[in-house]
């Protein structure tokens, strides 16, 4: 399970608030010790982050699955028409 406090904006991260990990932001002492405190007293908030940051992992981040990215984007590399002078 995580709590992650925003440093920046990351509008690609596959991570949805409550479902992977609750975002709480540092600037707000109050509002990042209440996050911290719902997922110690919550069990089931707690039970689904940590399953739903399991399944992104094995589904974004397997091996299996970077392999067939890092392919494709290989394939399309290789496959593109070269720009002159590059």
């Amino acid at each position: 399970m995580k709590i992650l406090h925003e440093v920046c904006s990351l509008p690609t991260a596959p991570f949805v608030d409550g479902e992977h990990l609750i975002l709480a932001s540092s600037s707000e002492p109050d509002v990042l010790a209440a996050a911290i405190l719902r997922v110690i007293t919550d069990p089931e908030l707690r039970n689904r982050i940590a399953a739903g940051g399991r399944r992104l992992v094995e589904e974004r981040f397997s091996m299996a699955s970077v392999t067939t990215r890092h392919l494709a984007l290989y394939e399309r590399a290789v496959n593109e028409p070269r720009t002159r002078g590059i």
